[in-house]
């Protein structure tokens, strides 16, 4: 450590910083920028100053990198400075954690007199979502017209349309971050499906929505 210091102080570094990518289970990218005029942006390349930072920050700093799904990951910079006494370097991480988060709500369609018509004689329930086919269950067997197809196409168009396009008021911290992904999940029969049913009020179909979204705050400790 004496002779970092010396080097230290004998390169004039102002600061030192560590970036890192880190999750999936692993340490991801890494870069060391050593400064010597922060301000004006002077860097310089040292090996030896390097290859102990690359080495001495895992025994000072915590990264978590282990993903389960709902946690995947953090991002930042760790910053090292020269210490006061100018005896040792302190490490302080600025990082920002990255998860993977559901959120359900019921969601209301405004369909047509007809297509209200329809799904109240024939349709006990359906459900779909991105890359997935729309589902209908019917309440009884019928013949199946071309009409009656224009009409489910045109119920799957409408759902489809609300569903995709629907980002709910999420409530989170003034720092954090929210960006939804485009993955998404309806059903009209969530909440029982052992006893399938439409909810209809005014025209309006209530479906049980689920959305995808990343969420991303502060992890500094």
């Amino acid at each position: 450590m004496k002779d970092i210091i010396k080097l230290w102080k004998k390169l004039g570094i102002q600061e030192v910083e560590f970036e890192f990518d880190c999750g999936g289970d692993s340490m991801g990218s890494t870069e060391i920028r050593i400064y010597t005029n922060k301000s004006n942006n002077e860097t310089i390349e040292n090996e030896t100053i390097s290859d102990f930072i690359d080495d001495e920050v895992y025994k000072h700093v915590d990264f978590y990198v282990n993903s389960d799904g709902h946690y995947s990951g953090e991002s930042g910079i760790v910053y090292i400075h020269l210490d006061d006494d100018e005896e040792s370097l302190t490490y302080y991480k600025c990082g920002r954690s990255n998860y993977n988060e559901m959120h359900t709500e019921k969601v209301d369609v405004l369909l047509s007199d007809e297509e209200v018509q329809f799904l109240n004689e024939f349709v006990s329930s359906f459900g779909g979502g991105m890359d997935e086919i729309f589902g209908v269950n019917y309440k009884k067997d019928f013949i199946l017209t071309d009409k009656m197809q224009e009409l489910i196409d045109s119920i799957e168009n409408k759902v489809d349309e609300v569903a995709s396009n629907h980002q709910p008021e999420i409530e989170c911290g003034d720092s954090d971050d929210i960006e939804f992904s485009d993955w998404y999940r309806f059903t009209t029969n969530e909440d029982d499906i052992s006893e399938p049913s439409i909810e209809i009020v005014d025209n309006k179909v209530s479906i049980t929505l689920s959305v995808q979204y990343y969420l991303t705050i502060d992890s500094n400790d």
